[in-house]
């Protein structure tokens, strides 16, 4: 199967060639494209368990689900958009919402016993059974819904509430279909086709396709090849209409038949467009086909990243409001700082020239006449009559003190108009401060939507765990898988459901040692790697530090690591303090063991230990020697 990168960039085309040139992305599946997924994962789908419903953003749920033979997979349902069984990892909320709440107090545990459509309307139906029976209303037009009903066909769950197209959607009521549902193409007769998509002459030919058949883009440029898709049904010739019919029972025989081969259109590199199979329209425009085994991994691909594309826009739309909000706030904060700063260097030059000021408010008050007046009194003053600059009205004047301008109330003495100005400061100081609050906490916010739809943005495939991944294992030198039990039930399991013919049995003769097969595929296992296992067999059997650090001590490092991986971490960091130590004490119990069992002189038991390797070790451990060795 061919893939695309995965940093999506998909260009976006009008319907029906209007605008020749001008791109839109379709964001939506139709309905031959919908009877063609359930199709295929009707196989997939039909006995498969809910273990958990999810509600991420933007409306997205998945449904998490066990799949007989194929272990965990995972549902994606977009209401409005798109379903499909996905191979990509999609992160989880932490916390469930209200309405995913509800989805899986009725849906887990349950079993899927059906998966259909309403005629070829963009319905997708779930039928699923425990103590109750279910159905599951996927609604994948308009802005969609996801509807639970229960066997009366009531609703029970729902995602959206109130009247959306007519219909009214609320909880103890019957669900209502859609009216007027279009003919199903893969069931309906050619004169049935013909009678329903001719019933409309006002109606467009790319309008009577979608309404009354249900084919909707890319598929009717195809049937509209060499007809303006805007041009009017009833303007069409008795021939005219013929042929458009002979078409679209050639799509229904495709579609019938299987004839199936899912393609992605490329222009330029970027992905455009898609169908089932492909077609001759989209070829005759130049754009490259990539194809698909199946048409649900091609959906899986396309819409994965379409979703998480718009995601990663919304996410950077949301980052550019915080980023603009977030500097109103410093320059706000820049602000406030320098209001307090001058409110408080005035109520500071007051303070200092205190009695100057008291002097001119006294001498401003006792001069009658007007402001001008006022101030060609005070200006023949020696001393005070240099600071005043302008008297502004009879409430307010300007002094120059140090160079600075303050302006006062005569009314108020010099103390109080410094107080009031200290008093702005300590004001400004306060807003300044919760300013500060502020910009951390967005700031904090803006780090975290910009580490969100960073990470959003490119999906991860999901790696599946192998059958084997459950218990031990490891692979020899000549790659033969080899796979250990981890308890007495597990022994039983591999034994009875995993084994077979071919496949090399292996158990140390001691209770509760682990159970190990070496899988020959068809064929013949060598006895070096025979020998490689029967080492995993001494190390998984007693699973002892000491041990496990003199069995591994008899392979190469490469594969004495590789089987060192199969232990559990507090074994792992046992082993490897312990090894150089125990080596030599073992080697002191074989040497022990061959001199006591009249084997020969200490010479001849340290030769036999470095030939015999594994063996004479394995002994040692094996053969009634476990008090010493693990006293």
């Amino acid at each position: 199967m061919l893939t695309f990168n995965p940093i999506l960039r998909l260009k976006t085309r009008v319907i029906g060639g209007s605008s020749p040139g001008e791109l839109r992305v379709r964001k939506e599946l139709s309905g031959i494209e919908i009877w063609v997924l359930c199709r295929e994962l009707s196989e997939v789908l039909r006995g498969a368990y809910i273990d958990k419903v999810y509600h991420l953003r933007d409306d997205v749920f998945v449904f998490k689900l066990r799949v007989k033979g194929a272990g965990k997979r995972e549902l994606v349902i977009k209401p409005g958009m798109c379903f499909f069984l996905t191979k990509h990892v999609w992160e989880k909320p932490e916390k469930p919402s209200p309405v995913c709440m509800g989805f899986r107090k009725y849906l887990c545990g349950l079993k899927i016993e059906e998966i259909s459509q309403y005629g070829l309307e963009r319905i997708v139906k779930l039928k699923v059974v425990g103590k109750e029976e279910y159905a599951l209303l996927i609604e994948l037009f308009g802005k969609g819904n996801i509807v639970l009903l229960n066997g009366e066909g009531k609703i029970v769950q729902l995602l959206k509430q109130g009247k959306i197209g007519g219909r009214e959607f609320k909880r103890g009521i019957k669900y209502t279909y859609p009216k007027h549902p279009p003919v199903n193409l893969v069931e309906g007769g050619a004169e049935l086709i013909k009678r329903e998509f001719l019933s409309d002459p006002k109606l467009t030919l790319a309008k009577a396709l979608v309404r009354k058949l249900g084919i909707g883009p890319p598929y009717i440029d195809e049937i509209c090849m060499g007809f303006n898709p805007s041009r009017k049904v009833g303007d069409l010739s008795e021939e005219e209409a013929d042929l458009l019919i002979s078409r679209l029972m050639s799509v229904r025989e495709r579609l019938v038949k299987g004839d199936l081969k899912p393609v992605l259109y490329v222009d330029g590199g970027e992905p455009l467009d898609y169908s089932v199979f492909p077609l001759k329209s989209m070829e005759d425009k130049g754009y490259k086909a990539r194809e698909y085994g199946r048409f649900n991994d091609l959906v899986d691909d396309y819409f994965t990243r379409l979703i998480l594309r718009g995601w990663r826009e919304e996410g950077e739309k949301e980052v550019s409001k915080l980023a603009v909000v977030v500097e109103k706030q410093r320059r706000l904060l820049s602000q406030y700082v320098k209001v307090a700063e001058e409110n408080k260097k005035k109520a500071d030059l007051i303070m200092t020239h205190i009695n100057e000021v008291d002097e001119v408010i006294n001498l401003v008050k006792s001069v009658k006449g007007s402001p001008k007046d006022k101030l060609k009194v005070i200006r023949e003053k020696p001393v005070i009559g240099q600071i005043v600059k302008e008297i502004r009205d009879s409430k307010r004047l300007t002094l120059l003190l140090d160079g600075e301008e303050v302006e006062v109330d005569i009314t108020k003495t010099a103390s109080e108009n410094a107080k009031e100005y200290y008093e702005k400061a300590k004001k400004y100081k306060k807003k300044a401060k919760g300013c500060e609050k502020a910009i951390k906490g967005l700031e904090k916010r803006l780090q975290e939507e910009v580490k969100a739809f960073r990470k959003d943005y490119t999906p991860a495939v999901a790696r599946r765990k192998r059958w084997y991944e459950r218990f031990r294992w490891g692979v020899t030198s000549d790659g033969f898988l080899v796979v250990a039990g981890v308890d007495a039930q597990s022994n039983e399991l591999l034994v009875k459901r995993y084994m077979e013919d071919h496949d090399v049995f292996l158990h140390a003769e001691i209770y509760g040692g682990a159970h190990v097969i070496i899988k020959g595929g068809g064929k013949k296992v060598p006895e070096k790697d025979i020998k490689e296992a029967a080492t995993i067999a001494a190390v998984l059997e007693h699973e002892h530090p000491q041990a496990a650090a003199v069995v591994l001590s008899e392979l190469p490092a490469k594969k004495s690591s590789e089987v060192l991986g199969l232990l559990g971490e507090n074994l792992r960091l046992a082993v490897r303090s312990d090894a150089v130590e125990v080596v030599v004490l073992v080697d002191g119990m074989v040497v022990g063991d061959a001199v006591d069992g009249g084997g020969g002189d200490v010479d001849d038991a340290l030769h036999a230990r470095l030939e015999g390797g594994l063996e004479d070790v394995a002994g040692s451990l094996h053969v009634g020697r476990e008090d010493l060795l693990f006293g």
